[in-house]
């Protein structure tokens, strides 16, 4: 290297830098120095430049914004074409059908191309033709030009071996058509088919013909010979279209078994039908030999009491009991209180009941016993035994159960159970925000203040507070963080920094202005887009470089188009080139050449559909002038004959039918048939075919007798010996006569339930019962209710006994004092008193009677006869009638009279049953009861009290669902109720009697209610287990105000539980002055002061400092590696100051393997030299250092030491010259090998090797690449600017050519490019363009840049707040990071955003409670953008803002949440339940059924969610399903199911089902009313004055001021009997006891036929009014 420093090089101005001018640089892959042209090292350096650090400002005025601007290249820029290789390559620069045709050079187009109207095309025109064959002239590129059509003289003519054309002459019986279609002509005029006569021509054509052969033409059908046949009409014979011969159907007969036939004289079915009861003969019942008549089978009123054996019901008849729904039902067949525990199985009874003296009760006996007790119960729960709780008896109190409890420590309890805390402590304040009180017990927290917390030092921790400009910040939640300063997280280029370190500002972007220009020869990469592209000449497109698919297809029309990347003619032949009709074609169909005529080869044959050439075959013939003809002769023939006909059909010959020639008939085809004797058929001469007579007559016959053609031969009537013995199960209809029924055989077994005696009235809950209707004269009703008994007459009902109600039972009397003694409750109400006369008879007591209880003579109005008990006395209306029934029974005597036991009294006849039942009567009086007092189901005592009103005390009973025992107890006094208050009182509670689980759980017992105590005692269990007060003892104490104090010091280490588990910051921290609590930490590398080492850590530390090498030296045992290209170095004495020797191994050892360089063993001597040992290089060895001492001898690598440099003019050629000297002179040639010492002189040629030492002047010098060797090298420099310099280095100034970091103490100057590493010292400003590089700047107290700034790496800003005052801020970074603490967390996050300053501020920031991003203003999206993002995490997003614009169909997907606004198109959407709000919706409908449709609304149209009622102003349609509520305006249509509600009308066929339809108005039925069940009919109530003004005929009513049911005849209102129950009875209260009836007969009536009717009199008969008693009814006045 020349001996001159850079800075005194002469400056190369720009203009005379030259492409091969060579500069130095180092190659780090080959470590040294090596040269690069100009050209190369741009060249190189612009392949290297990463995408995009070009700014568009360094490409010229032609490229900006980051793109080549449009007509920036002009066509001069464009490399014209002069070869294949040069211009620009069409087929890969040009964009494929970029090129329009009026690019071409249309000078180059001939041979049929030109441009036409901007379109590429063949130069041809001519009218397409695709219609068929024809005459076609072209031009020399084979272009149809022209065509003619084909003439005959153009064909071949056809011969009988050659295809060609025809001709067909008029004449002939061929015939052409104007398509050309050839056929043999029609000369019949007949269609195609088969024929059975048919006239020949001479060519054997058919000239006419029949499809059916005349009757002429086949033989008859004979008896013995075959021959056609004729079937008439009325034959009995059919024969179908194909001649298919069989016996005729008859109309009204179809196939099936019948019981009854009609027949002809034939024999032949005509009629059929089932056997009628008038066919069957009469016959005995006897015939019935088997089965059972069902009971549908026995008609009605068909068994009579004699057809009943005696005794026939039996017990055996009475239907076992094998589930809950057969057998007996014991509710309804058994009489209450029949069943005695006598009749009771007692091995069924077990489980604590048992049969005792009669009764049924609990098997048990015990003591009672009051108070708490521990009790012994049975299996059943029955107390058997009773003892006294003790302690061991009560549950242990758990921490989730109730339960006894013993004072322990801490607790005290005094002797009257009172529990306490046993500990006392001085009461104290408030410390950290607790309070105590003298039991230790806290009684008040509050929160801790900041006076509370220690402040944190730098060794100690403590609270802190976070001023606004100081950097840092806290949230709700405490967390602190580094204050952002509004700048977003990313990557910045220019940035600015507050005192604090921290970014206030940055910009993402380089500008133009930092970017040094560059020619645009460099971009020697990537593409531009088309806009950046000029228009090119024809001389800028290399020749043969535009492929066909770079051609605009848009400009190619008449039949040319791009395919498979070539430019061609559109069309394409199938099959490819050839030959046709005389026309040679190319494969697209240009004609290549012609013939003068078509060859017969290529004339296309004629099909039967498509016109062609043909040649003459056999039965045609052709002349030379090509007319066609058939070939072929016969002569004509007319009528049904056999025909001969050739190979091609045509007739040849023909004869005659004969029988012979007709085929035979089959079930299958039609033919001939011959009509045999016996055969059931007949045939006439003429040969008519019938059906033969079997002699039998036509008529309707029951029994038939047929032969094996299934023909009738003979017929009768039905005889009973005809009818086979059947089973009853057959008579699936009708029903038998009675006389078919043997006396006696109808038991009781056969008779259904209710057959004979039907019931009814147990249901009844108004007393009226209804009559059923009657099935036979002697039928019996039972009615359950009264107890009545009714009998069938054949007209009406009659009373078998004394029904109920027709005398009534008013009481006693006495006839020894002539006075009523007694009176029932009927009595009372018709105005008897006890006490009083007998009151005269009246029709107000009509069928009353009294009994005599007492004998004497009776007094008017009583019979003034004997009267002696039981005698009756009954009032017909007008007097008092005896009814003597003491005669009746005066000579019974009581003990004579049978009585069957019942309930508790054994006796079997009436006088020992009354002194039973005297002996065990309890008098009204009072008495006593010796056994129990068992009241029936649903009975009560009631108890009337000392006032007789109508408030009672009624004594009842739960229904028990097991047995239970009430006992009283042994005291006097008044029993409590669950619903007594304030009853119980505190004599009443026995001591020891309330436990724990009696108090309620939420009683809230007041303090109060407890016994007192000593001062500051607490409440706890004693020895004995009984809470008392006790003071509290030992180290803690307690106040009377509840303050709990643990006394000073008292704490021992005892007192602490071994896993307390005390945490630390409740212990004082350890220092190195106080004891205390540490924080233990397992770092080795720890500095802090506060925290302990574990064992783990000492450990560490100990194994660590027990390996490390001592300072003072010490043996390694092993390997020391000295790694990333690191040194050892070994420094002088520290008195001689820090310079060192440095040893470290090669840089960059590239592909070279490792080795070690070994010592030698022994020390060197005098003299001696390390070099390799020869057999083992690595091993060095101390050697002499041998040089050749001859003084002539050159042969040796070194001159000795005494030869003389001087003397030496030449040494030839060497093969390597070491020279320690100065060498003078000039040196010619090449120098190789290493050249120590000054060189003086030029130095002419290359210079291989290194140069060490000065050059006066080195113009040039080779320099070699090193651009990726990871290592430190030193840039060259020089002391002055020009003039001869040295090189120097600065090791401060190094360079690593792998990273491209060039390194130095301080920079000066602007720095233009990237600069990697830190910056230290100080620096007034950075200007000019900084480096993109740049990535730390240390702290700086503040950053000034007037320019921009380019930060390539991370950006931290530290302070409070940074500004950025650009008017535009870029980031390229994708994400932007905002609140990127330490530790990120939503709570972090909350509130973090954007903010823009403006008349307000307007934000958009993270809400963390929301967990949304909320923005405080409108969001407005871009014309032509959309709002895209992910349904599912859009929410509350209000449409109504939504103010403009459509939202596509397609966006809208199915939407899962509430949507508001408007959507074009919604297929679904979500609803929320409306069931209860008050308020008037309005339901959604479309205009149209199907489609995209809005939603709409009509205010007609209403629902209220929360009554349910939809109001319209009218309904139409059908309504199905339940409807609810009310329905306002009509309802047309039919409704099913369910209405409920109100409406005003409900017309057309009410559905049968409806069962409710509220309070009506008014109901109109115009078809019957139907009503099942049970319930009724609830008429409407109202006065006489209230009677409706215009009442319809048939109305119904009842009248409460009549208390009468009424109607409304047309005529006036009808009483209907007399209101009230009991048959239309009256009477006083809720009695029925009298049937009234009017005195007055103001309007003629007929009584109805068949009907009787009943008045009580006097009657009067108004004038003009007359009662018609038709015959067959009755009038009974009383």
């Amino acid at each position: 290297m020349a001996d001159l420093q850079i800075t005194g090089l002469q400056a190369l101005p720009e203009a005379s830098v030259q492409a091969t001018d060579v500069l130095a640089l180092a190659d780090l892959s080959a470590s040294e120095t090596k040269k690069i042209t100009v050209k190369n090292l741009i060249a190189a350096g612009v392949a290297l430049i990463d995408n995009g650090d070009i700014p568009s400002g360094k490409l010229g005025s032609g490229y900006t914004g980051g793109t080549v601007a449009d007509g920036s290249i002009t066509n001069a820029k464009v490399e014209s074409s002069s070869s294949a290789t040069t211009g620009i390559d069409g087929s890969s620069k040009i964009r494929d059908g970029s090129i329009p045709v009026i690019k071409f050079d249309i000078s180059d187009f001939n041979r049929g191309i030109s441009v036409v109207g901007n379109k590429l095309g063949i130069t041809n025109s001519i009218t397409a033709n695709t219609t068929g064959a024809a005459k076609v002239k072209y031009d020399a590129q084979g272009l149809v030009t022209g065509t003619a059509s084909l003439t005959g003289s153009d064909l071949p003519l056809s011969t009988s071996s050659s295809i060609g054309g025809v001709k067909v002459e008029s004449s002939s019986l061929l015939s052409v058509s104007n398509t050309g279609a050839l056929d043999v002509k029609d000369v019949s005029g007949l269609s195609a088919g088969t024929y059975a006569t048919v006239t020949v021509n001479a060519k054997g054509q058919v000239t006419s013909g029949s499809t059916t052969a005349g009757a002429v033409n086949i033989p008859a059908a004979t008896t013995t010979a075959k021959g056609g046949v004729i079937v008439p009409a009325s034959g009995g014979l059919s024969v179908d279209g194909s001649g298919n011969l069989s016996i005729a159907t008859q109309g009204s007969v179809s196939t099936g078994s019948y019981t009854k036939l009609t027949v002809n004289t034939k024999g032949v079915v005509t009629g059929t039908g089932s056997l009628a009861a008038a066919d069957l003969p009469n016959h005995s019942a006897a015939l019935l030999t088997s089965g059972t008549i069902p009971a549908a089978r026995i008609g009605s009123n068909a068994i009579n009491s004699d057809r009943i054996d005696s005794g026939a019901v039996t017990n055996a008849k009475v239907e076992t009991s094998t589930s809950a729904t057969t057998g007996l039902d014991g509710a309804t067949k058994l009489r209450d209180g029949s069943v005695t525990a006598a009749k009771l199985n007692t091995a069924n009874i077990d489980r604590g009941l048992n049969v005792a003296g009669g009764n049924l009760g609990i098997n048990n006996s015990v003591t009672a016993a009051t108070g708490a007790v521990k009790v012994n119960y049975s299996a059943q729960g029955l107390i058997t035994g009773s003892s006294s709780l003790t302690a061991s008896d009560l549950p242990k109190a758990t921490s989730s159960a109730v339960g006894g409890v013993s004072a322990g420590s801490g607790l005290s309890v005094n002797g009257s159970g009172v529990l306490s805390l046993s500990n006392s402590i001085s009461t104290g304040s408030a410390i950290s925000g607790i309070t105590w009180n003298s039991h230790g017990q806290i009684t008040a927290i509050q929160a801790l203040s900041a006076s509370d917390i220690p402040l944190a030092t730098s060794s100690a921790i403590g609270g802190i507070k976070t001023p606004v400009s100081g950097g840092l910040e806290t949230d709700g939640s405490g967390n602190l963080s580094i204050s952002t300063t509004g700048v977003s997280a990313g990557d910045y280029f220019k940035v600015t920094v507050n005192t604090k370190g921290q970014v206030t500002a940055g910009a993402s972007s380089l500008v133009e202005a930092n970017i040094p220009t560059l020619p645009a020869s460099k971009i020697t990469s990537g593409t531009f887009d088309a806009a950046r592209i000029p228009a090119i000449s024809g001389t800028g497109i290399t020749a043969g470089t535009i492929t066909a698919d770079r051609l605009n297809t848009s400009n190619l029309d008449r039949s040319l188009n791009v395919s498979g990347g070539n430019l061609g003619i559109n069309n394409a032949v199938s099959g490819g080139a050839g030959t046709h009709a005389g026309i040679s074609f190319n494969s697209e169909g240009l004609i290549t050449g012609t013939s003068s005529t078509i060859p017969a080869s290529d004339i296309p044959l004629a099909t039967t559909s498509a016109v062609g050439g043909v040649s003459v075959g056999s039965g045609l013939a052709v002349n030379g002038s090509g007319v066609l003809t058939v070939d072929n002769s016969v002569t004509a023939v007319t009528g049904a004959v056999k025909v001969n006909f050739n190979a091609q059909g045509l007739i040849t010959g023909s004869a005659s039918l004969s029988a012979s020639d007709l085929p035979v008939a089959t079930t299958s085809a039609t033919g001939a048939v011959q009509i045999t004797s016996g055969g059931g058929l007949t045939v006439d001469a003429s040969g008519n075919l019938s059906t033969a007579t079997s002699g039998v007559s036509a008529g309707t016959y029951q029994s038939v007798t047929v032969n094996n053609k299934g023909v009738i031969t003979a017929a009768a009537g039905l005889t009973d010996t005809l009818i086979p013995n059947i089973s009853a199960t057959k008579l699936t209809s009708g029903t038998l006569d009675v006389a078919r029924l043997a006396s006696n055989s109808v038991l009781g077994e056969k008779l259904a339930n209710s057959s004979v005696c039907k019931f009814g009235g147990s249901t009844s809950t108004t007393g009226v019962v209804t009559f059923p209707t009657p099935e036979f004269t002697g039928q019996f009703f039972y009615d359950l209710f009264n107890d009545d008994l009714y009998v069938y007459d054949g007209a009406a009902w009659q009373a078998v006994t004394i029904t109920s109600g027709e005398i009534i039972y008013a009481g006693n009397y006495n006839a020894s004092t002539n006075k009523v003694s007694a009176l029932t409750a009927s009595g009372t109400a018709a105005g008897f008193a006890v006490g009083s006369a007998l009151a005269a008879a009246a029709q107000s007591n009509l069928r009353y009677y009294f009994v005599v209880d007492t004998s004497g003579t009776g007094s008017a109005p009583a019979p003034t006869s004997q009267l002696d008990p039981p005698d009756m006395l009954l009032s017909n209306g007008t007097s008092w009638e005896k009814l003597d029934i003491s005669n009746f029974i005066a000579s019974q005597q009581a003990v004579n009279i049978s009585f069957s036991p019942t309930g508790n009294i054994n006796s079997n006849n009436v006088q020992a049953a009354l002194v039973e039942l005297d002996n065990e009567k309890l008098n009204l009086t009072g008495g006593t009861l010796t056994g129990n007092l068992e009241l029936n189901q649903n009975s009560s005592i009631i108890f009337e009290g000392s006032t007789p009103d109508d408030y009672e005390t009624t004594l009842t009973v739960v229904d028990p669902t097991a047995d239970r025992t009430i006992n009283l107890p042994n005291i006097s006094g008044t029993l409590i109720t669950n619903s007594d208050t304030g009853t119980v009182t505190g004599t009443m509670i026995a001591n020891d009697t309330i436990q724990n689980v009696d108090i309620k759980s939420d009683a809230a017992i007041a303090l109060t209610k407890l016994a007192t105590t000593s001062a500051a005692y607490v409440l706890m269990g004693n020895s004995n287990g009984v809470i008392t007060g006790t003071a509290i003892t030992g180290d803690v104490s307690i106040s009377n105000s509840g303050v709990v104090a643990i006394t000073a010091g008292s704490i021992v280490d005892a007192d602490v539980n071994s896993s307390a588990a005390i945490t630390g910051s409740k212990i004082t921290t350890g220092t190195t002055s106080a004891v205390g609590v540490l924080q233990l930490t397992d770092s080795t590398s720890s500095t802090s002061t506060t925290t302990a080492a574990t064992p783990n850590a000492v450990k560490s530390a100990y194994d660590l400092a027990a390996l490390a090498l001592p300072k003072a030296g010490g043996t390694l045992t092993g390997n020391v590696l000295i790694d990333n290209d690191k040194e050892i170095r070994l420094y002088e004495a520290d008195g001689n100051g820090s310079a060192y020797v440095g040893i470290k191994g090669a840089t960059d050892k590239g592909s070279e393997s490792s080795y070690t360089i070994s010592l030698p063993a022994a020390a060197p001597t005098a003299n001696q030299i390390l070099k390799a040992n020869a057999s083992s290089p690595t091993t060095l060895e101390w050697t002499t250092d041998v040089t050749n001492t001859a003084a002539g001898d050159l042969t040796g690598t070194t001159l000795a030491s005494n030869v003389v440099a001087s003397s030496l003019t030449s040494v030839g050629t060497l093969t390597s010259l070491t020279v320690s000297g100065t060498i003078s002179g000039n040196v010619t040639g090449n120098l190789t090998g290493n050249v120590t010492g000054n060189v003086t002189g030029d130095v002419t040629g290359d210079v291989t090797g290194d140069l060490t030492g000065t050059a006066d002047l080195a113009t040039q010098f080779t320099v070699t690449a090193n651009n990726s060797t990871n290592e430190t090298v030193y840039p060259l420099f020089a002391d002055g600017a020009t003039g001869s310099q040295g090189a120097e280095t600065d090791t401060g100034l190094t360079y690593n050519p792998s990273t491209g970091n060039l390194t130095s103490t301080t920079f000066t100057g602007n720095v233009v490019g990237n600069v990697t590493g830190n910056c230290s010292g100080t620096a007034a400003t950075v200007t000019g363009a900084a480096q993109t590089a740049i990535t730390s700047v240390g702290t700086l107290s503040s950053l000034a840049v007037t320019n921009n700034v380019t930060i390539g790496g991370d950006l931290t800003v530290n302070g409070t707040t940074t500004t950025i005052s650009s008017t535009t801020v870029e980031v390229a970074d994708k994400n932007i990071e905002l609140g990127k603490v330490s530790s990120p967390s939503d709570t972090t996050a909350d509130g973090g955003g954007l903010t823009l300053k403006g008349a307000t501020d307007k934000t958009f920031n993270w809400v963390n409670s929301t967990d949304a991003w909320t923005s405080s203003e409108h969001i407005q999206v871009a014309s032509g953008k959309t709002f895209i993002g992910d349904g599912s995490t859009i929410t509350a997003l209000n449409a109504s803002n939504i103010a403009t614009g459509t939202i596509a169909a397609a966006r809208v997907p199915t939407l899962n949440q509430d949507t508001t606004g408007t959507a074009a198109l919604a297929t679904e959407f979500t609803v929320t339940a409306n069931n209860s709000t008050n308020e008037t919706v309005y339901p959604l409908f479309a205009d149209g059924a199907t489609g995209s449709q809005g939603a709409e609304t009509d205010t007609g149209l209403t629902y209220n969610p929360s009554t349910g009622l939809l109001t319209s102003t009218s309904f139409a349609g059908d309504i199905t399903g339940n409807v609810t509520g009310d329905v306002t305006g009509d309802v047309t249509g039919d409704v099913t199911g369910n209405c409920s509600g109100t409406a005003a009308t409900v017309t057309g066929a009410a559905q049968s089902a409806i069962t409710s339809v509220g309070t009506l108005t008014g109901l109109s039925i115009a078809g019957n009313l139907l009503m099942t069940g049970t319930g009724m009919i609830d008429l409407p109530v109202g006065t006489t004055a209230q009677r409706p003004g215009s009442p319809s005929t048939g109305a119904l009513r009842y009248n409460s001021t009549t208390n009468k049911f009424e109607g409304y005849d047309n005529n006036g209102w009808l009483d209907i009997g007399s209101g009230g129950s009991g048959g239309g009875a009256t009477g006083g209260g809720s009695d029925t006891v009298f049937q009234e009836n009017s005195h007055a007969v103001t309007t003629s009536y007929s009584i109805s036929t068949n009907k009787s009717a009943m008045s009580v009199g006097p009657l009067t008969l108004n004038s003009g009014v007359v009662i018609t008693i038709p015959a067959n009814a009755r009038w009974v006045i009383l």
